[in-house]
């Protein structure tokens, strides 16, 4: 029991050597419920790229209005079309308006919306949306 006890301690990783996310630790779990579960690692390093991690940067300098939060989301994508009467967002059960995009969370869900979408509609490349 003292040798396998030994062993086990032995190939358990020292706390230097444990693997922490390198952008955005702070979301990693929040990011891995959300449902960017294989694509972790990239959705935090888009995440710190468009906000360095923070929920509130708004960028009007974006087209369609300017782009929002973590992942900074573009209005284009929660303003309404002539296709999606409430905004595409909205249609799918994301967010009721667009402001909503400044909290971590939904702001996440969008992205992950947005991301599966473009698995689907862009030959599946699902970071399209963020010139990936």
């Amino acid at each position: 029991m003292k040798l396998l006890m030994a062993i086990v301690l032995a190939l358990m990783p020292t706390h230097s050597q444990v693997r922490y996310p390198q952008h955005c630790p702070e979301y990693a779990s929040a990011v891995f419920r959300v449902g960017f579960r294989n694509e972790m690692p990239t959705a935090l390093r888009v995440m710190h790229r468009e906000s360095r991690c923070i929920p509130t940067v708004m960028n009007p300098k974006d087209p369609n209005g300017g782009s929002i939060g973590l992942f900074q989301i573009n209005m284009f994508w929660c303003k309404p079309s002539r296709y999606y009467a409430e905004g595409w967002l909205q249609s799918q059960g994301v967010l009721e308006n667009c402001s909503q995009l400044y909290n971590p969370v939904t702001n996440m869900v969008a992205a992950k919306a947005i991301y599966d979408y473009s698995v689907e509609h862009n030959g599946g490349n699902g970071w399209q949306p963020w010139g990936l």
